[in-house]
């Protein structure tokens, strides 16, 4: 019998517990953090007047300004007359708008916009790596970037095509955009 009542308390030592409930309470935490991407900054944007006389460009097609991101962020360039991908200039009582081309140059940084510039289509984001553009959120460094317009020719609003047929009238044409530049953190 001996061997017997062994088995019984060990059948009862495994069965009780079962019947028992247990319980323990355990505490969850979630922490979010958001990242705060750098600081972007541009500076020193002028306007830029030319002048053409059917032959010979004067003035300045091109401006020098600071653009400071210290990572990759999204730059557009919208044109107040832009149709599609083009830039236009226009003026009141013309017949056609020039087309115009714009490039953003730098020797200083890295990615898509170097010495070799970035073409820019209208309205259309372009993807740029901002290491190396500047150290200075506050552009204390002076400019390190350049806005370069060309107008090309050839096409049917070329400024070739365009100035012979509204230098003709005898008229003085203003031509005129206003061209928006726009720096988005890339998140």
């Amino acid at each position: 019998m001996k061997h017997l009542s062994v088995i019984t308390a060990v059948a009862i030592g495994l069965v009780a517990p079962t019947a028992a409930q247990v319980s323990e309470d355990v505490q969850v935490t979630l922490t979010v953090q958001t990242e705060v991407p750098d600081p972007i900054a541009l500076s020193g944007l002028d306007d830029v007047a030319v002048s053409y006389d059917g032959m010979v460009f004067t003035g300045v097609s091109d401006d020098s300004f600071c653009l400071y991101a210290g990572e990759e962020f999204l730059l557009t360039l919208v044109s107040a007359n832009g149709v599609g991908a083009d830039f236009f200039l226009a003026a009141p009582g013309a017949q056609s708008n020039i087309v115009y081309d714009v490039d953003v140059t730098s020797d200083f940084g890295s990615g898509a916009i170097t010495s070799d510039g970035l073409t820019f289509d209208h309205d259309v984001q372009e993807t740029i790596d901002g290491t190396g553009l500047s150290t200075d959120p506050n552009c204390a460094e002076g400019d390190n970037m350049l806005l370069e317009l060309s107008f090309p020719t050839g096409s049917a609003n070329g400024i070739d095509v365009v100035s012979a047929n509204e230098l003709s009238d005898g008229a003085t044409y203003t031509y005129s955009d206003l061209l928006t530049m726009t720096l988005t953190p890339s998140l």
